[in-house]
């Protein structure tokens, strides 16, 4: 077989994996529906529903439930996209068990290809359900998708970046260790893959619980021009000019 460009179908689900099961599907799975649940608040449905007899948080875990569909079929596009491609363009061969090379330090492991795979769909399921219990969280309490996303993002990428400077919070208990899939999965694993799954459930059932239980919000990031009030205690505002002062 040759690894450099593989044919088979499970080793080019292999090499592809990093990215599109990586934080580059999860960043296009947040732009593309990151306004799931604010985009009512934008567009004034969210008072129409509440019209409706339909509890708040039946709304919540509805739009999570959506979210969570939606990564399913992003994972079964990915997984026919690695699966026909190799199919159409080469002599492919069909082996799940062709061995995957794993390294830490002078030390060396082999599995087979099938559990790399099945790793690296777990941890990006891991991942998106935290991404996307957050995004809930963060929906609720604030009024515009592009703050809730934009802010959503953020959080993730300050939080990665720390546990990748900081070894000691590279642990299954930390949900932004899960974005790193592409670091350790090429590595021996020091944990196994079921804690990550556990850890994932935990936090997204305390992030969903806080998004019930806390009231609905209508915070900005950002104050925008037609935001200003044009009266302040009972007096118009006047911008005054710098080079008076």
């Amino acid at each position: 077989a040759n690894e450099t460009d593989p044919v088979s179908p499970a080793l080019q689900m292999s090499e592809i994996a990093p990215i599109l099961l990586g934080p580059a599907g999860l960043l296009l799975l947040l732009l593309l529906f990151g306004n799931a649940y604010t985009s009512e608040k934008e567009q004034q449905t969210l008072l129409t529903l509440r019209t409706q007899p339909l509890r708040r948080r039946e709304l919540l875990l509805a739009k999570y439930a959506g979210l969570l569909t939606v990564t399913f079929f992003y994972l079964v596009f990915v997984a026919i996209g690695g699966w026909v491609i190799p199919v159409v363009f080469g002599d492919t061969f069909n082996d799940l068990l062709y061995p995957k090379f794993l390294e830490t330090g002078d030390s060396f492991a082999l599995i087979p290809v099938w559990q790399h795979l099945l790793n690296a769909t777990i941890l990006f399921l891991a991942a998106g359900a935290f991404l996307f219990a957050l995004l809930l969280l963060i929906g609720t309490q604030l009024r515009s998708s592009f703050s809730t996303i934009m802010l959503t993002g953020f959080l993730t990428m300050i939080g990665v970046v720390l546990t990748e400077a900081l070894p000691i919070t590279q642990t299954p208990w930390n949900p932004f260790q899960f974005f790193r899939a592409d670091r350790f999965l090429t590595e021996i694993p020091s944990n196994p893959i079921w804690l990550y799954a556990i850890s994932a459930f935990l936090w997204s059932v305390l992030l969903l619980a806080a998004t019930i239980f806390l009231r609905e919000g209508e915070r900005s990031l950002f104050k925008s021009a037609e935001e200003l009030k044009p009266y302040y205690k009972g007096k118009m505002t006047h911008l005054r000019p710098v080079w008076n002062n």
